[in-house]
């Protein structure tokens, strides 16, 4: 029930969801469970704006898969918390992590993982100045995640790209593709996705003649 919420763009819901299963499976002792409920508390932090709850769930689900011995899911954990120390501006800590989920990911068989952690890596590389190399490398996920048909992922990577082609400048370029994005992402039932492009786009500053 979370991840409906989730996609429908209704955080506070998906959070009380969450939040009821994480206790439930500490009651009921499911470690590997409880991980994947703190990996979505931690994305929905993210969701939310509040980077630093997103750093202490996603450690907490790192911590968890690696005891379980899930390489995979710990991968997406450590992307998460990558994702969440850039946006706290810790960027040694963020490459520390980022590293980890690649490290991790470049074994996985799990294409969705790969292409994750790709999209995570890729923006933190951006956020170090390495912009061209960012965007040729969201560029190859989005077609590959649409040639595998996981919409959801190309639709991640197309709002990351555009985050890095607005941070380089490239405001015009990067405007059209958040609002192509708004509208394919409602289309396609992805309103979470819809909902922070439409942020991203109302971020930008307006351009001047």
């Amino acid at each position: 029930m979370g991840d409906l919420h989730l996609i429908d763009g209704d955080l506070a819901p998906a959070r009380q969801k969450y939040e009821q299963a994480l206790a439930l499976r500490k009651q009921l002792g499911e470690k590997g469970s409880v991980g994947e409920s703190q990996l979505a508390l931690a994305q929905t932090s993210l969701y939310e704006g509040d980077p630093a709850s997103a750093e202490t769930a996603a450690k907490a689900a790192s911590d968890e898969f690696r005891l379980a011995n899930r390489p995979d899911d710990e991968a997406s954990a450590m992307a998460v918390l990558a994702r969440s120390l850039l946006d706290r501006e810790k960027y040694a800590e963020s490459a520390e992590a980022i590293q980890r989920a690649e490290e991790l990911s470049m074994k996985s068989s799990d294409r969705s993982v790969r292409l994750s952690v790709a999209i995570t890596g890729a923006s933190i590389r951006a956020a170090r100045g390495e912009t061209a190399k960012s965007l040729k490398d969201l560029e190859q996920v989005i077609r590959e995640a649409r040639n595998g048909r996981l919409i959801q992922l190309e639709l991640e990577g197309r709002l990351a790209l555009a985050a890095v082609e607005v941070a380089a400048g490239r405001l015009q370029a990067g405007r059209l593709r958040l609002e192509a994005l708004e509208t394919e992402a409602l289309k396609k039932g992805y309103k979470y996705i819809a909902d922070r492009a439409a942020a991203a786009r109302r971020k930008i500053p307006a351009i001047t003649a």
